[in-house]
């Protein structure tokens, strides 16, 4: 049995075309369609001006100068070494005092 329109009165233009998307579908591609713009839109913008301290453009201001610093500086060396005597050790983890 198939349907016969007899004009085109009975085809309502708010009727499901066979492409269209379900009303949830149609929600999740607006949604996306929206976050993509907001993306695009959002690189294209300029980054706000940091100035947290003098132009580093700028050739007339004082700066410290450098030194070298190796990076072993201050470095101890806990290489094995002859064990103390006992009693010394004791010594000098004894409370200091009468």
């Amino acid at each position: 049995m198939s349907a016969r329109f007899t004009s085109r009165n009975d085809i309502s233009p708010m009727s499901p075309s066979p492409v269209a998307f379900p009303s949830t579908d149609r929600r999740i591609l607006k949604r996306i369609t929206a976050a993509a713009a907001g993306a695009v839109l959002g690189a294209c913008t300029v980054p706000p001006k940091i100035a947290v301290g003098p132009n580093p453009a700028d050739v007339s201001v004082l700066v410290p100068a450098l030194a070298y610093q190796p990076v072993t500086g201050g470095v101890k060396s806990f290489r094995p070494v002859e064990p103390k005597g006992w009693e010394e050790l004791n010594r000098q983890v004894t409370p200091k005092g009468n």
